[in-house]
């Protein structure tokens, strides 16, 4: 994909008013406050230590940055750009990586719970059989000669 069809795709995306509105401003000190205050009262009622307050609370955080990235083995024209937001560093990376630890113990213990797409695929392999296994992987991945695919399992 070259750099202009990138750069109108974004647009596209981002020009999409049933998706995303224009902001008048940078809400990210606001959003850093109201977090701040709720970590405050959690630590008020002794839900988190000083500690775990210093973890998440991020005193300068990054501004989250949208970028795509073209699914080339879709083998479409014009390649599809899903958007996708890099939060590294951003005000609330931390509490998602805390409430992450925490929720994934439990998660796992839920009856349906898959971990990824090889867990969907042996789900659906263990359920169904290999014929409709192999129609999936080549709806995944359409450009994908059916010489080339191996079975993750």
């Amino acid at each position: 994909m070259n750099k202009m069809d990138y750069k109108l795709g974004m647009m596209e995306i981002l020009t999409d008013a049933s998706t995303y509105i224009k902001l008048g401003g940078n809400p990210l000190i606001e959003f850093q406050d109201i977090l701040k205050n709720i970590l405050q009262k959690g630590l008020g009622l002794g839900i988190l230590n000083q500690q775990k307050y210093a973890y998440i609370y991020e005193k300068a955080p990054a501004t989250p940055i949208i970028h795509a990235l073209p699914k080339v083995h879709k083998g479409l024209n014009p390649l599809p750009l899903p958007p996708i937001v890099s939060g590294i560093g951003s005000f609330n990376e931390k509490l998602g990586a805390w409430l992450d630890s925490i929720l994934q113990p439990l998660v796992r213990r839920v009856p349906g719970f898959l971990r990824d797409t090889g867990d969907v695929l042996r789900a659906f392999f263990k359920k169904i059989g290999k014929q409709i296994m192999h129609g999936s992987q080549q709806m995944l991945y359409p450009s994908t000669p059916q010489f080339l695919m191996m079975w993750p399992f």
